[in-house]
C-alpha cells in the first residue's frame, strides 16, 4: 500500500491530533480518579452509585481513548487501513453513544430529581444513625456532605425530617431538659462552625453554638411558623445547595463536553482523510 498525493498532510494531522488525544485520555483518567474516590461519599446518600460510577465509567473512558489513539497512530504510521477504519468506527459509536446519553438525560431530568430527593429522605430516615455497617457508612456520608456544603438535611429548613430518623428516636433526652421527651433536634454536622482563630486558619474550625444550634432552645428546629431565626445551624438543604454547586462548576462540565465532541468528530474526520488516501496494492 502506499500513499496518494496530499496524504501526507492526512497522516500528519492524525498523529498530532491523536497525542493531544491521548493527553486528553490521561486527564480524563485522572479526573475519573478524583470523582471516584473524593465523591463517593455523595452517591451513599442518595441510595445508589450515581457519583462514584461517573468516575468509574470517566477511568474507562479515559482508557478507551488512550487505547483507540495508539491504534490510530498505529494504524497511520505502517499505512493499515483496517486499523484506521476499526478507529473511525469505534469514535462514530462512542459520539452516538454520548448524543444519546445527553438527550436521555434532558428527557428524564424531572423523573431523575424526584428519585433523587425520595432516596435522600429515605437515607436520612431509615439509615442515619443505624446500628448496621451500611447505615454507619450512611451517616458518614451524610455528616460529610452536610460539613462540607453547609447544609442540613435534604430540603431548605428540613430539620423535621431527622425528627423521623433512626438517630432522633435512638439518641438520649437532653440532661436537665423539663421535658422528659425532649431531645436534641439535629446532628453536629449540621451546625454552623466558624475559624478558632481567624489570623491562623490553619487551627481548624469549631461550633459557633453546638448547644444552642441542636437543642429547642427559642426559635429552633424543627421549623416554626415564623420561619428559621436560629443563626447557628444550617438553614440551606443539601439537596439545593448540591444543585448549586453543580451550577457553578457547569462551564467545566459544559466545556469537557464540547471538547471530547469536537476530538470525536476531529478524529474522525483525520482518519477517514488518511483511509481514503491510502492506495491499496
Amino acid at each position: 500500500m502506499g500513499l496518494r498525493g496530499g496524504a501526507f498532510f492526512c497522516k500528519a494531522i492524525v498523529f498530532v491530533f491523536n497525542f493531544v488525544v491521548f493527553l486528553g485520555g490521561l486527564a480524563i483518567l485522572g479526573i475519573g480518579i478524583w470523582t471516584a474516590i473524593d465523591r463517593s461519599y455523595i452517591s451513599q446518600i442518595i441510595g445508589t452509585f450515581t457519583f462514584a460510577a461517573a468516575g468509574y465509567v470517566l477511568m474507562a473512558g479515559g482508557v478507551i481513548i488512550v487505547l483507540i489513539s495508539f491504534l490510530a497512530c498505529f494504524g497511520a504510521l505502517r499505512e493499515i487501513k483496517c486499523m484506521l477504519l476499526t478507529y473511525f468506527i469505534i469514535l462514530l459509536l462512542i459520539f452516538l453513544i454520548l448524543l444519546a446519553s445527553v438527550v436521555l438525560a434532558a428527557i428524564f431530568k424531572d423523573e431523575l430529581e424526584g428519585v433523587m430527593k425520595e432516596t435522600m429522605n429515605d437515607t436520612l430516615k431509615y439509615n442515619y444513625g443505624g446500628n448496621s455497617t451500611i447505615d454507619q457508612d450512611i451517616t458518614l456520608a451524610w455528616d460529610e456532605v452536610q460539613t462540607r456544603l453547609n447544609c442540613c438535611a435534604v430540603a431548605d429548613s428540613g430539620w423535621q425530617t431527622y425528627r423521623d430518623s433512626e438517630w432522633y428516636k435512638r439518641q438520649e433526652r437532653i440532661p436537665g431538659a423539663i421535658d422528659i421527651t425532649e431531645r436534641k433536634y439535629v446532628p453536629p454536622s449540621c451546625c454552623v462552625r466558624v475559624l478558632i482563630d481567624f489570623w491562623n486558619p490553619n487551627r481548624g474550625e469549631t461550633y459557633w453554638n453546638q448547644a444552642v444550634c441542636q437543642s429547642p432552645q427559642g426559635s429552633m428546629p424543627p421549623k416554626t411558623k415564623d420561619g428559621a431565626t436560629n443563626p447557628y445551624v444550617f438553614e440551606r438543604g443539601c439537596y439545593g445547595k448540591g444543585y448549586e454547586y453543580l451550577i457553578e462548576h457547569a462551564w467545566i462540565l459544559l466545556g469537557m463536553g464540547i471538547a471530547v465532541a469536537l476530538m470525536l468528530l476531529g478524529g474522525m474526520i483525520s482518519s477517514m482523510c488518511l483511509y481514503r488516501n491510502i492506495e491499496s496494492d
